[in-house]
């Protein structure tokens, strides 16, 4: 996944390609487009969670950290980007000494941050399935086990992790750095990203064990649904109806979130690894279509930033809570009082005003 964050450098060993050339671009084009609607969907569901009434179940404690998550993925994407126009990229070993510093430094660091985005995201992903699983399939145990600190504490270890993991390629580098003697012609920063290691190579197997995991899971979920006894007609059975109507919209979000994790997740993993393979087994081949690869691996890496515009969509609208929520957040930045006058606000505060209107008239006769 280097390529996706290294442009070709020219004969004089950076690169210049000026701010115009960047902007036409197609993949940085798309990029810009797509940022600000990452940043905006989350930020809005993060809001609406967040103003939910009582305690974080464990559930929103993972879309807590999946809308983190995403939010880091697009910040960290916008400063590389940013980035990339404000220091010139060099070659390694090649340049001024401080400016390659500020160069590869920069790039490492904001990668390590772009990769430990993603990370989180794949395991609040797994982690919500995991819950899911466990909440329909064994009930009882999920209402005798389920508590905020700990959930609380399972999203700040899966954060650790992710952290530990996104900058491994800085930590660990430091052997060979030492060993090897590198120090002559690289700095650190540039030895942590020339290294045979990358922290993608996490991404990879994370995407894989995610896919393996959820699509298990969630197929485990859809067939218990589908093969639970449906209810009868009489009022007895009311109460079950009602659950089993919550539980079978689960089956349309199962089919959308394996496809969606699909679509988004899957295609740039099989890119990098088979790049991985070719790199070990073909390297002339690959040499000669390296820029048709690190063109379509630019693009793949913006569906990274669609799932960011996905997921709240997925896990957070879909919530009767959180759309009470979204209602109040953007009715707070109108007049209520107006918009029910002139009969444009939501239905639920309508329906509010119509009882108190009936419950005055009433006491009136």
């Amino acid at each position: 996944m280097n390529a996706t964050f290294f442009s070709n450098t020219t004969e004089d060993h950076f690169q210049d390609s000026g701010v115009g050339q960047m902007i036409q671009e197609p993949d940085r084009i798309m990029k810009w487009i797509l940022i600000p609607l990452v940043l905006f969907s989350n930020v809005m569901s993060l809001a609406a969670i967040l103003s939910t009434k009582g305690r974080l179940s464990s559930h929103f404690c993972f879309l807590v950290s999946l809308t983190f998550s995403d939010l880091l993925v697009a910040i960290s994407t916008c400063l590389f980007s940013i980035n990339e126009i404000m220091n010139p990229v060099y070659d390694t070993g090649f340049g001024s000494s401080k400016s390659r510093i500020i160069t590869w430094c920069s790039v490492v660091i904001l990668k390590a941050l772009n990769t430990t985005g993603l990370l989180v995201t794949l395991l609040s992903l797994m982690g919500m399935s995991i819950d899911a699983y466990i909440a329909i399939l064994r009930p009882s145990y999920y209402m005798s086990q389920r508590n905020r600190q700990r959930s609380i504490c399972l999203v700040v270890t899966l954060w650790v992790t992710a952290f530990v993991c996104g900058f491994s390629d800085l930590i660990f580098s430091s052997y060979g750095f030492v060993v090897k003697n590198m120090r002559v012609k690289y700095n650190y920063c540039e030895f942590t990203y020339i290294s045979l290691y990358q922290d993608e190579y996490i991404v990879f197997a994370m995407v894989l064990l995610c896919l393996a995991t959820m699509s298990y899971l969630y197929c485990r979920v859809y067939a218990s649904v589908k093969n639970r006894p449906r209810p009868g007609s009489t009022l007895h059975h009311q109460q079950q109806r009602n659950s089993s109507n919550r539980e079978r919209r689960v089956l349309i979000t199962t089919v959308i979130i394996l496809l969606t994790f699909g679509v988004c997740f899957v295609p740039l993993c099989v890119l990098n690894i088979s790049l991985v393979i070719n790199a070990k087994v073909n390297v002339e081949w690959l040499v000669k279509r390296i820029q048709l690869f690190r063109a379509a691996e630019k693009h793949l890496f913006n569906l990274f930033l669609l799932n960011g515009i996905i997921d709240p969509i997925i896990y957070t609208i879909r919530i009767p809570e959180v759309q009470m929520a979204y209602r109040k957040i953007l009715c707070a930045y109108r007049n209520p009082r107006s918009r029910i006058e002139e009969g444009l606000c939501s239905s639920t505060m309508l329906f509010v005003v119509v009882i108190n209107i009936r419950n005055v008239s009433h006491v009136s006769d």
